[in-house]
């Protein structure tokens, strides 16, 4: 009878026991998801406020940006060919060259001609020579061309290959904001340039002269 009595018992405390381990695993787990649903939103705000504060960061530096704009006026400075390299001087110009108004070089009468570096050679030889500016009969005295920038629009007409060279000393850098923002400056291989607009010019700043490469002759020169 003590002995029913006292297994009775034991299986009351192991039945009470585990009931209250199971209360603690539940406590436990319940606890623990407690801690992730907190660190969750943690991070949550700290992701809002961080998106916040860049936020505000970029709206701030385009406004600055804007105000630069605004209050510092554009300047223009001269790039001389001088102060650039001999080889940047020749430029052999693209297919989709044009005069500052837009307007295209090569049109059916003038088919585009890819020129060699050979005879751009024999182009500034004939260009240094001082009897083939002799021949053409032009007012325009020999130029030292090495002072240049030399833009070479050649084309195919009647089965000779013409040269357009256009001859000038600088062309303007157009500087944003002191620099601040950049510079821009027309793209030499497109863009025809002309000083023809500037008062400031020199005479002979700016020369075309047109050469029948065929024949290595000077055609026509002309001062702008």
């Amino acid at each position: 009878m003590v002995n029913r009595l006292k297994i009775k018992m034991e299986r009351q405390y192991f039945i009470i026991t585990m009931r209250s381990l199971g209360q603690k695993v539940l406590i436990t787990n319940s606890i623990k998801k407690t801690k992730k649903e907190m660190i969750c939103t943690v991070k949550h705000v700290l992701l809002i406020v961080i998106m916040a504060v860049f936020c505000s960061c970029g709206n701030r530096t385009s406004k600055s940006s804007e105000n630069v704009r605004k209050n510092v006026p554009a300047t223009k400075y001269r790039r001389y060919a001088t102060e650039d390299s001999a080889i940047a001087l020749d430029v052999s110009m693209l297919p989709g060259a044009m005069w500052d108004d837009g307007t295209l070089f090569y049109v059916q009468s003038r088919r585009y001609y890819n020129l060699s570096d050979k005879e751009i050679e024999t182009i500034k030889t004939i260009l240094s020579t001082k009897q083939k500016w002799q021949e053409v009969g032009s007012k325009v005295p020999t130029l030292n061309i090495s002072v240049y920038y030399r833009q070479y629009l050649a084309y195919r007409k009647q089965g000779h290959i013409y040269v357009l060279v256009n001859l000038y000393k600088y062309y303007y850098m157009v500087f944003l904001g002191n620099e601040v923002l950049g510079a821009g400056a027309p793209q030499k291989d497109i863009t025809i340039i002309s000083l023809a607009n500037d008062r400031s010019r020199n005479k002979y700043d700016n020369v075309t002269i047109l050469l029948d490469l065929s024949r290595k002759r000077i055609l026509e020169v002309h001062d702008i």
